[in-house]
């Protein structure tokens, strides 16, 4: 989302008293700086990695309207009693996607002249994935 999107949010959220209620995940190191400047709960998103413990406590330095975040996925941790705050543990069940891709699957990588949105099952030598494609955005995930 472009800064400009986000200051409308930000602006639309405050003209209707919502400033307490909503929690905006960061995703983009860049928005670090936008932030700073607003009063929103934010929460490191899953593509923000959190990780170690000291990634945590560098988002609380900065001292913004930190909340939570996510583990970075690959984190095994065992104790995290000296960890500024626990962090949420994505489920084992969570598959990621092994790539996005600001695509369209269907249009693109198929020559269809059309973008509509669709499931596919593809195969690589042994392995199987599925691509999730809308308008906009292409997904690639592995299948079990």
């Amino acid at each position: 989302m472009q800064i400009s999107n986000l200051n409308l949010l930000i602006k639309d959220i405050e003209s209707n008293n919502l400033i307490d209620n909503v929690y905006i995940g960061l995703n983009n190191i860049a928005h670090i700086n936008w932030i700073k400047n607003n009063d929103i709960k934010i929460y490191a998103d899953i593509y923000f990695y959190l990780a170690n413990r000291f990634s945590i406590q560098t988002l609380i330095d900065l001292d913004f309207n930190f909340v939570g975040g996510y583990l970075f996925l690959e984190t095994v941790v065992g104790d995290l009693s000296k960890w500024p705050m626990n962090p949420t543990r994505v489920e084992k069940e969570f598959i990621p996607p092994l790539f996005i891709s600001r695509t369209n699957f269907n249009f693109d990588s198929l020559h269809n002249n059309n973008r509509e949105d669709g499931k596919y099952y593809i195969s690589q030598r042994d392995k199987e994935y599925i691509v999730i494609s809308n308008k906009e955005l292409t997904y690639l995930i592995k299948r079990n």
